[in-house]
């Protein structure tokens, strides 16, 4: 099921996979995304960070 998450924008200028999951808190409209990555035998959460945060470089830090 992660599968079906899209891939997360600039994530291949890093050489990474990573999808994102939005999820909104305390309304009906999405307020945070979950960025993580999918392998064989697991879901590995590598950051939730709120909308409004738009780029995703420093991930690999």
């Amino acid at each position: 099921m992660p599968q079906r998450c899209p891939l997360a924008e600039k994530a291949s200028d890093l050489g990474m996979q990573v999808r994102y999951l939005l999820f909104g808190i305390g309304g009906a409209r999405p307020t945070h995304r979950i960025l993580f990555q999918v392998s064989d035998t697991a879901v590995n959460i590598i950051r939730v960070v709120h909308n409004a945060q738009s780029d995703i470089t420093g991930l690999n830090e």
